[in-house]
């Protein structure tokens, strides 16, 4: 069943469902196109248009395929996706128009460029944390590919162990040493800050919680990482 052609407008746009051949022809399923242009068989006529040879021999349409075509005034519509691909598609072969309330969807990704990093490196603990952090943020899991970017170079041994340990001393993210490290002494301070707080509003200090802070681990001690 052929559209109403009067529906057609310029800068249309949405999802346009086909009949076949076009609805595998152009692997348009659920793309956004935009009409870019309407030509009737007058205009291609006068335009020395070979409507046939043209928009219907190439994908395999009879002529009594071209014959509905001219039978119902058919026109000849040009769509454009979002990468600006023209497509032409005879009206006859338009089996519906876009849906007006339909919500646009894409397919993103994040292209992360780590830097230069010994080839010993894992990076699965990093793929793993790394996808914890998207799902809770955009509730898709998400797919990781690790690329090398570069060729292997080596390095200067001097020049490697200050790069390490420059690197390192950047590590502060969630589960890794440095992160927990400034977590116990977050915790600490709180602690100490608590306990004077505690001996401040008491006018005198019961013997037995003066005990357990003589006894006790000094919380202002310094832990440095293994």
């Amino acid at each position: 069943m052929s559209i109403n052609t009067n529906l057609l407008y310029i800068g249309q746009a949405g999802v346009f469902q086909f009949y076949a051949p076009f609805n595998t022809a152009y692997n348009l399923d659920l793309d956004i196109l935009y009409v870019e242009s309407i030509e009737s068989i007058g205009q291609l006529i006068a335009n020395n248009k070979d409507i046939f040879n043209v928009y219907f021999a190439p994908y395999g349409l009879t002529q009594t395929q071209y014959n509905d075509f001219l039978t119902s005034n058919g026109v000849i519509v040009t769509l454009k996706d979002s990468s600006g691909q023209m497509y032409t598609i005879p009206s006859t072969f338009i089996q519906s128009l876009p849906d007006p309330n339909g919500v646009p969807y894409r397919v993103l990704g994040l292209n992360v460029v780590l830097g230069p990093l010994p080839t010993t490196f894992n990076t699965s603990t990093l793929v793993d944390t790394l996808s914890g952090i998207v799902y809770d943020i955009v509730g898709i899991p998400p797919s990781f590919n690790v690329v090398e970017l570069s060729k292997v170079k080596l390095i200067p041994t001097d020049t490697a162990e200050q790069m390490e340990n420059t690197r390192l001393a950047n590590v502060s993210g969630f589960n890794t040493t440095s992160y927990y490290l400034d977590q116990i002494e977050i915790a600490q301070q709180k602690i100490y800050a608590l306990e004077q707080y505690i001996l401040s509003s008491l006018s005198t200090t019961p013997p037995e919680l003066q005990s357990l802070i003589d006894v006790g681990i000094p919380l202002t001690n310094t832990i440095s990482p293994c």
